[in-house]
C-alpha cells in the first residue's frame, strides 16, 4: 500500500453514476494504490412538493423505482463508492428535468436542451464545492461528450474552477463517448491534450462491479449487461491497450 502524498482526488459527477459510469477503473486503482477519492454528485436533489413535467414522469416511469426514485438512486451510488472504497458527497441540487426558472416554469424541457444562463445556480454550486477543495486537490469532470445539458453545466464549472487555478482534468463521459464522433470532440477538446492512464485487470473488474450496482439505469442504457461489456470493451481497444482509460487536460 503506497502512502498518500495528501492529494484528494475529487470526482465530479452530475448524476448519481455518472462518474462511475466513466471513471471506475481509474478510481480503483487510486484508491488501491492508498490515494483519497472523493465523487461529488451535484444534482441529487429532488422536489419533493412540486408537479413532474412530462419527460421527468417518463423517465421515472422507465427507473422503475417508485415514487422517490432518488433516494433509491443514492443509495446505489452508495454501495457503488463503498465497492471502490471512495468517498461521496451527494449535493441537493435539482436535475434538469427539475429545474425552474423565477416564474416557476421548467427551464429544460428535455435533456439535451441548450444550457441556459444559470448564473444564480453556478455561484452555489462553486460556493458548495469550494468547501471540499484545497490547494493540493485534483478535480476530474466530464468533457461532456452527448451535450447532456447537467454534463455541459458540470464541464462549465470545471472551466470556472480551472480559471481560479484548481488542476482540473476532463474525463470521456461514459456511455456517450461510445458514440461520439470526433466532431463532437473537436468542439469539446479546442485547448486540451489527451493523455492515458494504464489500468490492469483488476481495474477492470471494479468498473463492471460498481456500474452494475446502478440496477435502475442498466437496462434504460444499455438494455442489456452485455452491451455494456461490449461497450466498455470498445473503450479499451480504441485506446490501444488492454486496460487503460483516456483524461483531458489544459495544454
Amino acid at each position: 500500500m503506497v502512502m498518500s502524498n495528501n492529494t484528494k482526488y475529487i470526482f465530479l459527477s452530475p448524476h448519481l453514476d455518472d462518474a462511475i459510469f466513466s471513471c471506475s477503473d481509474y478510481i480503483s486503482k487510486l484508491t488501491s494504490e492508498g490515494e483519497i477519492v472523493l465523487v461529488i454528485t451535484i444534482f441529487s436533489g429532488y422536489p419533493l412538493s412540486q408537479q413532474l413535467q412530462p419527460s421527468a414522469k417518463q423517465f421515472h416511469k422507465l427507473c422503475n423505482l417508485g415514487k422517490y426514485p432518488i433516494e433509491e438512486r443514492k443509495k446505489e451510488d452508495r454501495l457503488a463508492c463503498e465497492r471502490l472504497q471512495c468517498d461521496f458527497r451527494h449535493l441537493s441540487y435539482y436535475e434538469c428535468l427539475y429545474r425552474k426558472d423565477r416564474n416557476g416554469n421548467f427551464l429544460y424541457r428535455h435533456i439535451y436542451s441548450k444550457l441556459k444562463n444559470e448564473d444564480t445556480l453556478k455561484n452555489d454550486i462553486i460556493k458548495e464545492l469550494l468547501m471540499h477543495l484545497d490547494d493540493k486537490c485534483v478535480v476530474y469532470c466530464p468533457l461532456s461528450l452527448g451535450d447532456h445539458v447537467d454534463h455541459v453545466f458540470v464541464n462549465s464549472i470545471g472551466r470556472a474552477l480551472e480559471f481560479m487555478r484548481y488542476k482540473v482534468i476532463y474525463y470521456e463521459d461514459f456511455p456517450y463517448v461510445s458514440d461520439s464522433s470526433m466532431v463532437s470532440y473537436m468542439g469539446k477538446t479546442k485547448e486540451l491534450k489527451m493523455y492515458q492512464e494504464e489500468l490492469d485487470e483488476k481495474h477492470y473488474i471494479d468498473r463492471i462491479s460498481s456500474i452494475l450496482c446502478y440496477k435502475s439505469q442498466i437496462l434504460i442504457i444499455w438494455k442489456s449487461v452485455e452491451k455494456l461489456l461490449n461497450n466498455i470493451k470498445e473503450l479499451y481497444l480504441r485506446n490501444g491497450a488492454a486496460y487503460s482509460i483516456r483524461f483531458w487536460i489544459k495544454k
